[in-house]
């Protein structure tokens, strides 16, 4: 989705919707996109909110902004301002947020990244890869409340992206100003170029009037949200990122519980201590190694609490800081349609590093949390030349828990094992964005080495696709597909569980197509899907087509066959 907070999709397969908006004469994007200058500065600035320092005056004003709601492209109801200034180190907004019912502003506090609130906003976003297709987007509210997120592929936005900034605003006779201070460090560039430009866009949210206001403007009938932006220039050849980050820590741990009657594991006190180190590098043609070892999460904002009477895996938003940086360069498998059809979630970052996945039995079990990551790396990036690159690989080790047998006496157990992940994805970007083609490959690998971890889990799973995408006619009209192909090894007792599992069901009556086969040492499946989207105009719709292959009984028999010939 775009800056606003809520975006309404209507899911019709296979229909054509209205969208309600008027039709323009022409499809072409007609609209001025405007540009503004940064002012190079040497000395710091105090991010108070006030813009009482000479620097603000001297830099020039992006203005003349107009509504995207609730009267798309009329003037705004109440006038704004924005400046940018840079140092070697970051960049620096100022907003000057003019009200005549200053009494009138939204204020209404809120946590982090909380949106539905009764609050007035100002945001701005840097298309710093110059792509017109990502960008990285800062908001803050009267009350200083910040929101971040990174927009990707021209319209979708991730709200769970957070990065390290500096803000403050305050409310005055006049309206109210914020100043922001962004380290060029969160933001990813092509460092020394002094030709490239960046793409720029200011957003105002006017929470009393339901108003929100674009400086450079967006035509609602027209497809596109990063590739509306306006230009920021005058940047010349950035540098800011250093070249290494190492970040060590040390980490200290004291547990206090009561203890439980009978419980031989607990103890009124446990301490626990760690040490570890993420490493950033930054490499020719804009792309980043990002490493760590045993990484501590412990900053990471806890997941809220969910209680499920389901069958089925509940799916975290991913939160910790090392997966999220460039995650969209591994997002896979998605088309440009108007149907939700739940396509497959390809790469899902929380497995790694989850809770052991064997229980062991007995009344008191003493099991790891947990399975702690040893070490980690990630390339990931896009180059000037339109590869947009991400590489992942991430080792987890074996980890053991204790249980009471019946004779009060103490045995350890494996209830996880050394497990190795990678994923690659690769993508071109082609006429500016509006082509793409791309692959992608995910393996994982454990070494089971116990016959009860073989008999719970699987050995070794991949899942390999290609993708692309189209778009022409001033993206009115796009072409999307996918082709992927899925398996997974192990011992028969694994492969059995999973054939049995809820989310396969191979054991249902009304599906003939598929059978529980106990001698079977591996699992087959793939997903198809092609799109062909309309998504401006009067009339706006998809038609989607998908097709999704599990391992049936003939595949059991094919390869029943191939053994029998090797043989």
């Amino acid at each position: 989705m775009s800056l606003r907070a809520v975006v309404q999709r209507v899911a019709l397969p296979l229909a054509l919707v209205a969208s309600g908006a008027e039709a323009q004469s022409t499809r072409q994007d007609t609209l001025p996109r405007p540009a503004l200058r940064v002012l190079r500065i040497a000395e710091p600035v105090t991010i108070d909110g006030r813009l009482d320092e000479a620097l603000w005056r001297r830099a020039e004003a992006a203005t003349n902004w107009v509504q995207q709601f609730p009267n798309a492209l009329q003037p705004e109801s109440q006038r704004s301002e924005a400046r940018v200034l840079v140092d070697d180190n970051n960049l620096y907004v100022g907003f000057r947020m003019y009200d005549t019912a200053p009494d009138s502003v939204g204020m209404q506090l809120a946590r982090r990244d909380v949106g539905d609130t009764f609050t007035d906003w100002v945001w701005v976003a840097f298309d710093s890869y110059g792509d017109r297709r990502t960008a990285f987007a800062f908001g803050v509210s009267p009350r200083g409340a910040q929101r971040d997120g990174y927009a990707f592929n021209d319209t979708d936005f991730d709200p769970q992206w957070d990065a390290v900034w500096q803000s403050a605003a305050q409310v005055d006779s006049l309206g109210w100003t914020a100043e922001l201070r962004i380290p060029l460090s969160q933001l990813r560039y092509t460092a020394g170029d002094s030709t490239r430009t960046w793409g720029l866009q200011f957003l105002r949210m006017l929470a009393r009037r339901g108003e929100e206001a674009l400086w450079s403007p967006r035509d609602p009938t027209l497809p596109g949200d990063v590739s509306r932006y306006g230009v920021l220039t005058g940047l010349g050849a950035l540098e800011g990122r250093v070249p290494v980050e190492a970040i060590p820590y040390v980490r200290s741990q004291l547990n206090t519980q009561p203890v439980e009657p009978g419980n031989p594991f607990a103890r009124t006190r446990e301490g626990e201590a760690a040490v570890g180190l993420d490493l950033r590098v930054r490499l020719p043609k804009s792309l980043t190694l990002s490493a760590t070892v045993n990484p501590d999460f412990g900053q990471v904002e806890a997941d809220p609490a969910v209680v499920n009477l389901s069958a089925f895996e509940v799916f975290f938003p991913e939160r910790r800081p090392f997966f999220l940086e460039n995650f969209d360069t591994f997002r896979f498998g998605g088309t440009t349609t108007f149907n939700d059809n739940n396509a497959p979630n390809f790469f899902y970052t929380r497995r790694i590093g989850r809770a052991p996945q064997r229980g062991l039995p007995g009344d008191f079990t003493d099991i790891p949390s947990q399975t702690p990551i040893l070490g980690a790396f990630k390339l990931s990036g896009t180059t000037p030349g339109g590869w947009a690159i991400g590489v992942l690989n991430a080792t987890t080790p074996r980890e053991t828990g204790r249980y009471q047998r019946p004779d009060l006496s103490i045995k350890r157990d494996a209830v996880e094992p050394l497990t190795n992940s990678q994923v690659t994805r690769v993508r071109r970007l082609l006429r500016g964005g509006y082509t793409t083609i791309g692959g992608f490959n995910s393996w994982v690998e454990r070494s089971l080495g116990d016959s009860a971890l073989a008999a719970a889990l699987p050995q070794r799973a991949l899942v390999s696709g290609i993708d692309f995408e189209h778009a022409w006619g001033d993206r009115d009209w796009t072409i999307s597909g996918v082709a992927s192909r899925s398996q997974v090894w192990g011992e028969a007792p694994a492969i059995l569980r999973l054939q049995r599992a809820n989310y396969r069901a191979y054991q249902r009556p009304d599906a003939g197509h598929l059978a529980v086969d106990s001698a079977r040492t591996t699992l087959n499946g793939g997903y198809y899907a092609l799109s062909v989207a309309k998504t401006s105009g009067r009339l706006t719709g998809s038609v989607t087509a998908e097709r999704w292959i599990p391992a049936s009984r003939a595949m059991t028999l094919a390869s029943r066959r191939v053994r029998t010939r090797a043989r």
